[in-house]
């Protein structure tokens, strides 16, 4: 009896075990990669770092090529002695942009693979490559704006200052930052001839490994407006309200550093397009539509057009001077497809010139969206714009 007593536990236990792997098995499949990130940051302040891995590996699947995940997973690979994938996918996070050196060469988590030999050659060959990233990343620069903006710039090379040149600003989604988005545009767009502007975001956002940033403040403040009592009614008009207000200064702020970079560069003001992924692209469309003269161009990436930018009023207005180019991937978890077809029917309905293009990847960037945009900016800047 006490022998069938021990099989019978083990088989428990096998069940459970089982269980458990279906149940987590499930749980990724239905979770977005911004969720799996989030239980994949858990496991590796718990030390669960094989757990973690899977969990990085899963939010790949449904957003690959992100620079801070593929850095992450080199971290766990780092931890649990797989050396190899530590390594290729370290070389992977740089190739899709992740180009801090300064963690790379000081972060505990990457401190077995820093001492292998493998480990050592990589980072050695990554090192050597610093003028490259300073060209990659752009320049630091500031602009007045109703707080101190910092954006990074790239110009074309070879550079001729008497030479007029299109302007693209790209503005970076939740939690992104500005030397990814400029990177991405010249790894992916060498013959775009065209001066490249990303923004950071005003609100900073901390990360486990470092920052990003943010156009709208914390969740929490929003709650905040929402919290006192009163009707319903009242509490969506003031929510309305702080959003408008917190769009409007996004919009002042990013409209500022377009004028510091007309009165820095030889830029031409016919041909100015601006591109916005995710939140990004919640201002790109409400800056855009307002201000529908400024712009040669607006492209949209994995977003979302808020209701109260697209009043019959504002479109009308738009209608025969923006063209708006909408990409979304049909497996975006993050911000539904939906959208994309919703945006696209209120825009075409009062006149204005708007296109959803498909692509593949998910929530990010990829290098194949970025070259078509760049195809289209470079098609769009070489017509005439309309009066």
């Amino acid at each position: 009896m006490r022998g069938r007593s021990v099989v019978s536990n083990r088989m428990r236990i096998v069940s459970a075990i089982a269980t458990v792997s279906i149940l987590t098995a499930l749980i990724c499949v239905a979770a977005s990669p911004e969720e799996l990130e989030r239980q994949a940051v858990e496991a590796m302040k718990a030390g669960k770092y094989e757990e973690a891995a899977n969990l990085y590996e899963e939010a790949l699947t449904k957003g690959p090529g992100q620079p801070r995940t593929l850095y992450n997973l080199a971290c766990c690979h780092a931890h649990v002695g797989d050396l190899e994938q530590a390594a290729t996918r370290l070389e992977e996070a740089w190739d899709a942009g992740f180009l801090d050196l300064e963690l790379i060469n000081t972060d505990p988590d990457l401190e077995a693979l820093r001492a292998s030999r493998k480990g050592r050659a990589l980072i050695k060959r990554l090192n050597s490559k610093d003028s490259e990233i300073r060209q990659l990343m752009g320049r630091p620069e500031f602009f007045d704006a109703p707080v101190l903006g910092g954006m990074r710039i790239v110009t074309p090379m070879p550079f001729e200052e008497k030479q007029k040149y299109p302007l693209v600003v790209a503005l970076h989604g939740h939690g992104g930052d500005s030397e990814n988005m400029v990177g991405i545009f010249n790894r992916t767009s060498t013959s775009l001839s065209a001066v490249i502007c990303a923004p950071y975001g005003p609100h900073p956002i901390p990360f486990d490994k470092g920052h990003g940033y943010s156009w709208y403040p914390a969740p929490w403040l929003y709650r905040e407006v929402l919290r006192t009592g009163g009707p319903l009614s009242d509490r969506q008009i003031r929510q309305e309200s702080f959003e408008d207000h917190e769009q409007e200064i996004g919009i002042r702020y990013v409209l500022a550093a377009i004028d510091a970079m007309k009165d820095r560069y030889p830029i031409d003001d016919k041909r100015i397009f601006l591109l916005g992924h995710s939140e990004g692209g919640v201002l790109a469309y409400g800056l855009a539509i307002k201000h529908p003269d400024l712009f040669r161009g607006l492209i949209v990436v994995g977003s979302r057009l808020r209701d109260r930018d697209a009043t019959p009023e504002l479109l009308a207005a738009a209608a025969g001077r923006l063209q708006v180019r909408i990409y979304h991937s049909h497996e975006d978890e993050a911000i539904d497809f939906a959208h994309a077809t919703k945006a696209h029917e209120a825009l075409s309905a009062k006149g204005v010139d708007s296109k959803v293009v498909v692509y593949r990847g998910g929530h990010s960037l990829t290098v194949e969206l970025v070259r078509d945009a760049a195809r289209w900016i470079t098609a769009r800047g070489k017509s005439k714009k309309p009066n």
